[in-house]
């Protein structure tokens, strides 16, 4: 029967003592690695999370997990956070990484969707008083009914 650890006081313990652990070395850093791509790329995580995993993590440890990461899941990323980029179709997976890093430590804010202003069409009411189609339309039927 397996038992369940605390994995957070578990890896606080291997962090804080690293002369011990320094057979493992590689795999706690590939761990890490792993730990904070699963979390950004996960469904929920918004501008907010992105960017409190950024500062937890600082940024030159942020950059090198970001630089790690595979050009499909930044792309996927840059969408679901700044979808409304007008340089995001056209762009290459550099420009990408950049813009990522730029919104994770809050140098650029997600472009906002600019709706165009739609000239608004009059309501019945209004083209019935303009004196439109409905004056030659005769309602003298209207009362009528059908004889059997």
């Amino acid at each position: 029967m397996a038992l369940d650890i605390d994995g957070f006081a578990t890896l606080r313990s291997v962090a804080g003592l690293p002369s011990i652990f320094r057979n493992a070395a590689s795999e706690v850093a590939k761990f890490a690695r792993t730990i904070v791509i699963k979390q950004i790329r996960n469904k929920t995580t918004d501008l907010k999370t992105l960017r409190e995993v950024a500062r937890a993590l600082g940024a030159n440890t942020f950059n090198l997990i970001v630089e790690g990461m595979l050009d499909a899941q930044i792309k996927t990323l840059v969408t679901r956070i700044d979808r409304n980029h007008p340089q995001l179709k056209g762009s290459n997976p550099r420009w990408r990484r950049q813009h990522l890093i730029a919104l994770a430590n809050g140098s650029v804010e997600p472009t906002v969707q600019v709706k165009p202003h739609l000239k608004r069409q009059s309501t019945k009411k209004a083209r019935f008083k303009q004196g439109s189609r409905f004056d030659i339309l005769s309602f003298s039927s209207a009362g009528l009914t059908r004889k059997r």
